[in-house]
C-alpha cells in the first residue's frame, strides 16, 4: 500500500516544515523541503517505462538528476551525514540518534500531528496481501504470454529481451550514463520498447491482470480499505493545514 506522489509530497513537506519548527526550539537546524513535486517512485514504472517524451530523450532513465526533487533529497542526506549526536537524539528521541523515533522526539511529534503512524499501522496490515498478490500475477501465464508477445515485437526491431524489465536493466546502458550521457542506443531502444508495448496493449493487459489478483486478495479486507482512506485523508488534510500556515508566515 503506498502513497499517491502528490499526497507523498505533501506529507514530506509539511514534516519538514514540523521538524523545523521542533528542532529550531532546541537550537538546532533542519532543511525545509520546500515544495512538493513528486519524485519518480516504483509503481510509475512497475510495468517498465511508458512515456515517449521522457524515452526520447533519457532512454529507460529518468529526467534530469539537477531536479527540485532531486536537490532536496540531496540537501536531506546532505543534512543526516553531517547530523551531531545531541541534534540526532533531539530528531528521534533514540540514544543515536537514527533509529526508530520515540513519541517525545521531533519525529515522533511531527507524525503525530500528521496522523501517519495510524495510517502505516493500517497499511502494513494490507502489505502482504498485496505482495502474496504480487507473487501470483508474477506466476500468472497469462503475463508470459504478454511478455511473449511484446518480445516478439521488439525481436522484430533487433532487440532480444524476455520482458521490458530486462530491456531497462541491460548493464550496456550504465556505459553512457557513467560517461555522463544517454546513448543513443539506449534512446533507440527505450522508443521501440514504448512502441511495441502500445502495439500488444502490453500495459493496458498486464495491469488488467494484476488489478485482477489484488481485488481478490483485498475482497476480505474492505473494512480495513475503508479505514486506511480515511486515515489517509486526515495526513493529507493536517499536511494541508500545516503547510498553509507556513506559507501563510512567510
Amino acid at each position: 500500500v503506498e502513497l499517491d506522489d502528490e499526497t507523498r509530497g505533501l506529507i514530506n513537506y509539511a514534516r519538514s516544515i514540523l521538524l523545523q519548527r521542533c528542532m529550531s526550539k532546541a537550537g538546532f537546524d533542519f532543511p525545509i523541503l520546500d515544495g512538493y513535486e513528486p519524485t519518480v517512485r516504483g509503481n510509475t514504472r512497475r510495468y517498465g517505462i511508458a512515456d515517449l517524451d521522457t524515452a526520447r530523450v533519457h532512454g529507460f532513465g529518468t529526467s534530469d538528476p539537477s531536479t527540485r526533487a532531486a536537490q532536496r533529497m540531496q540537501r536531506l542526506n546532505d543534512y543526516y551525514a553531517e547530523l551531531s549526536d545531541q541534534a540526532g537524539i533531539r530528531l528521534m528521541g533514540a540514544d543515536d540518534g537514527r533509529s526508530a523515533y520515540t513519541p517525545d522526539s521531533c519525529t515522533g511529534q511531527a507524525e503525530d500531528q500528521l496522523n501517519t503512524q495510524s495510517l502505516d499501522d493500517l497499511a502494513d496490515r494490507l502489505r502482504q496481501q498485496l505482495a502474496d498478490a504480487r507473487t501470483r500475477f508474477l506466476a500468472d501465464e497469462r503475463l508470459q504470454a504478454a511478455n511473449d508477445e511484446w518480445s516478439q515485437c521488439m525481436l522484430e526491431q533487433g532487440y532480444e529481451y524476455p520482458d521490458p524489465i530486462a530491456a531497462a536493466t541491460d548493464p550496456t546502458w550504465k556505459e553512457g550514463r557513467v560517461a555522463g550521457a544517454v546513448l543513443e542506443t539506449e534512446i533507440t531502444a527505450a522508443v521501440r520498447d514504448i512502441e511495441c508495448k502500445s502495439a500488444v496493449s502490453y500495459i493496458e493487459t498486464v495491469a488488467s491482470i494484476e488489478a485482477g489478483h489484488q481485488r481478490r486478495a483485498l475482497e476480505d479486507e474492505s473494512a480495513s480499505l475503508i479505514e486506511v482512506r480515511g486515515a489517509l485523508d486526515a495526513a493529507r488534510q493536517s499536511a494541508l493545514q500545516v503547510i498553509a500556515e507556513y506559507e501563510a508566515d512567510r
